[in-house]
């Protein structure tokens, strides 16, 4: 069975107090995630998306009946957030969402990128990705130190990903000892 987005959400730890609480941290966070997938790229751009929806979504989210979180609570929310451990239970979702559906997602892609519009003091932010080929879902992320290449940061890649029982491809680049060995100790098919 494939659980939903909010369920894998619930284990992110709440922070605030409960005064002054109006929307629960699952269905806040889960109400980003969904805009997100649809294109909104800004804090403003999830508001407005939620509250064309707000009837719709309200009662799923744990929201009471057409209500939905303003710019504001949610740039407070997000501001809160520990992005390390929101991102370790995204991954822990996603892997649930694979083992629900069971070998036909098999496929995983990595490769690196350079994040446009990311260039800080003549460099720009870079990361190595693992992807999911089937559902287009990222599985995990390392970033490329400033100065490095891909292959310094797969080693760290490798490390926080399931690999058992898939199919892993990537660049050239990568076909050196250390990542041959580490994708066969996570038991990835060679």
């Amino acid at each position: 069975m494939v659980p939903a987005l909010i369920e894998g959400l619930q284990a992110v730890p709440e922070w605030r107090g409960r005064q002054g609480m109006r929307y629960p941290l699952p269905g806040v966070l889960a109400l980003v995630c969904l805009a997100l997938l649809s294109g909104c790229n800004h804090v403003r751009e999830i508001a407005r998306w939620g509250q064309e929806r707000r009837w719709r979504l309200s009662r799923r989210l744990g929201f009471k009946p057409g209500r939905m979180p303003s710019e504001a609570s949610l740039r407070r929310v997000l501001a809160g957030v520990d992005a390390a451990v929101l991102a370790a239970q995204l991954q822990a979702w996603v892997e649930a969402v694979m083992a629900g559906l069971g070998k036909e997602v098999r496929q995983v892609a990595v490769d690196g990128k350079h994040l446009r519009g990311s260039a800080l003091e003549g460099h720009t932010h870079a990361v190595v990705n693992a992807l999911a080929q089937p559902l287009g879902v990222v599985l995990g992320q390392a970033t490329i130190p400033a100065g490095d290449s891909e292959q310094g940061a797969m080693a760290a890649l490798l490390e926080a990903l399931v690999l058992e029982d898939r199919v892993v491809s990537m660049d050239a680049l990568h076909t050196q000892r250390e990542t041959a060995t580490g994708v066969r100790e996570k038991k990835a098919i060679t």
